[in-house]
């Protein structure tokens, strides 16, 4: 595990890691992930680079010294500190400063997928070929985990401090402290769990190309809900016990206790959601076209209110 300075340089002394993902169009506005720093800065990450956004008004500045402008993942350590998960590596960079550190993993693949914050302040990493934790300080790392289906697609812990990891095969239950596996969920419809999120109560939520399911995380007991062909990608829970679904038909609510649609989200910057996330009582909606700002307990027959943040017509490059 190493530190190093990087202004606009690649990867050149570890080489390129092996894998397969789409490449981003000239155009391409989509927001993957985004997170809000200690400051209330919105950071959002784009396949043409990472973003700082003012949440008001969408101006955009761009970070420009990262090696890949393909961006996975994001996320706020204790300290305050960005990581940054990208196809060719893991960095960190200081919202405060313009410099950009890497962080050399020694994994079979450089190419991060997903990142977690556990109790500890210990950060989680997932890649296309296994599960590493390390230390947000120096970077030394505590376990380097094997994981069924081999690539991971989501990382949710829940309120007991599990690590729900979702795969190409299924979603594993790990022990985080002990770095074991407690237990499997495989054969779901859809097989791929591409997005997980927990409820108020003791839901894990699963998103698959096909649809939605809940797993009890105490009872481990399946429900599968909105099984209709619906690719969900993103998934949030309200204060309220509601689920917020992103797919490719657009935003949705849903009533968990009757599986019912009851409300869809207006206004959005496109109509592929691709990321939620919550920012206070406002919920951050990353799409195919840019990032947008609801207000989720605003509803009018039905329908919630998007207030676009971030489009290829407010960027500010």
């Amino acid at each position: 595990m190493g530190i190093g300075k990087v202004l606009a340089l690649s990867l050149l002394g570890l080489g390129w890691s092996v894998g397969v993902w789409a490449e981003p169009l000239p155009d391409d506005r989509r927001v993957q992930a985004s997170v809000v720093d200690h400051q209330g800065r919105i950071w959002a990450a784009t396949w043409q680079g990472l973003r700082q956004i003012h949440p008001e008004g969408g101006a955009a500045t761009a970070v420009r010294s990262l090696p890949s402008d393909t961006i996975t993942s994001l996320l706020i350590d204790r300290q305050g500190k960005l990581w940054v998960g990208t196809p060719v590596g893991l960095y960190r960079i200081d919202p405060d400063r313009p410099e950009v550190e890497v962080y050399v993993i020694h994994l079979a693949s450089n190419h991060v997928t997903g990142l977690a914050l556990d109790r500890a302040g210990l950060i989680w990493v997932g890649t296309n070929r296994g599960l590493v934790r390390l230390s947000p300080h120096n970077g030394e790392t505590f376990a380097r985990l094997e994981v069924p289906g081999h690539s991971v697609q989501a990382l949710q812990f829940d309120r007991q401090g599990r690590l729900w990891v979702g795969t190409l095969t299924g979603v594993y239950q790990l022990d985080a402290g002990r770095g074991t596996w407690l237990a499997r969920y495989e054969n779901l419809p859809g097989t791929v769990a591409q997005t997980l999120a927990v409820d108020v109560g003791p839901n894990l939520w699963v998103g698959t190309p096909q649809g939605l399911l809940s797993i009890d995380t105490q009872t481990g007991r399946q429900t599968p809900l909105q099984q209709d062909g619906t690719n969900v990608l993103a998934i949030a829970s309200d204060k309220n016990g509601k689920i917020w679904l992103g797919s490719d038909r657009g935003l949705e609510r849903l009533d968990p206790k009757t599986g019912a649609i009851e409300a869809r989200a207006q206004n959005l910057p496109a109509g592929r959601i691709q990321h939620l996330r919550w920012r206070s009582e406002r919920l951050l909606v990353g799409t195919s076209g840019g990032l947008g700002l609801l207000n989720p307990y605003q509803l009018t027959a039905g329908q919630a209110k998007t207030v676009p943040l971030y489009t290829p017509q407010l960027a500010r490059n």
